[in-house]
């Protein structure tokens, strides 16, 4: 089992700062659409079909109940490894793998590439996020994958 304490900084790891007018609820949910359509697209190349797993589904759900959820979230379906998502006084930062689509889908909500010099945008170190997978909150440093 792998536990991830920090950032990742291999070079699929990405960075990007969208605009505070939604929620991270929003954006997760922005997020998980694109997951989606990766994976279908990837299945129907192999002649299959794409069936979410029952947590994915009920994450969706989740966030679709729930669109004034604004506190930080872990996304742990993206290639590679989880997504964090947290906000700041410069908008929603999310910490993540370059290998989905984002931009197709976020391009319009998207303020900055990259913040790893800015101290502001580091996860908190003492904060709990929203697992999508279990619906509870953890710490970071407790996620495992």
């Amino acid at each position: 089992m792998k536990i991830r304490s920090g950032f990742v900084s291999n070079s699929s790891s990405s960075s990007f700062v969208c605009k505070s007018d939604i929620t991270t609820s929003d954006l997760a949910l922005i997020m998980m659409h694109v997951i989606e359509e990766d994976r279908k697209q990837w299945k129907k190349e192999y002649g299959e079909e794409y069936t979410p797993s029952e947590d994915f589904v009920k994450a969706k759900q989740w966030l679709y109940d729930n669109p004034n959820f604004n506190e930080p979230i872990i996304l742990p379906w993206s290639t590679n490894y989880e997504t964090f998502i947290w906000t700041n006084d410069e908008g929603i930062c999310v910490d993540t793998c370059n290998n989905q689509r984002w931009w197709e889908f976020i391009e319009y909500k998207y303020i900055s590439d990259g913040f790893w010099d800015n101290p502001e945008c580091t996860v908190g170190q003492d904060c709990e996020y929203l697992d999508l997978s279990t619906l509870k909150m953890i710490h970071k440093d407790n996620f495992r994958v």
